[in-house]
């Protein structure tokens, strides 16, 4: 399946961060790399996003709600990872999208496809329009 992934900066490898690498549709990875370049603890001084398209492989997948923590995302990976999933799907709580979120703990199931880079203004129109349209269906 194609899933997204958006960073102030682009990535060439995947590594798996503590609470795991969160990938889902377009306008949550781009709402999740607008947040860290807004964020007061930013470092990069970029105004570029880049949104990665990524080929993600996985067979047995286990649902959740959206944890939101870290630490709750990391006790999840451990359980998921002694029963035998490789993935987590869940509804993101915090970027929004009309297609599900995952989280993945195994940067063999990613392949990078496709990194397109855009100003940050750019995603924000993207999102304004998708904003205008998700909650005109609430």
């Amino acid at each position: 399946m194609l899933l997204y992934h958006a960073s102030p900066v682009k990535i060439e490898n995947f590594y798996i961060p503590f609470g795991g690498l969160h990938l889902g549709g377009k306008n949550s990875a781009l709402e999740a790399a607008l947040r860290k370049l807004r964020s007061p603890l930013n470092v990069v001084d970029a105004n570029t996003v880049h949104l990665h398209t990524c080929e993600v492989n996985v067979a047995n997948v286990y649902y959740s709600d959206d944890l939101g923590s870290d630490d709750s995302w990391r006790e999840l990976i451990e359980y998921c990872q002694d029963n035998g999933y490789d993935a987590v799907q869940y509804k993101n709580e915090f970027e929004p999208d009309a297609v599900p979120s995952y989280m993945i703990w195994d940067v063999s199931n990613i392949r990078i496809v496709e990194v397109d880079p855009m100003h940050m203004d750019d995603a924000e129109m993207i999102l304004e329009d998708f904003y205008a349209e998700y909650e005109g269906q609430s």
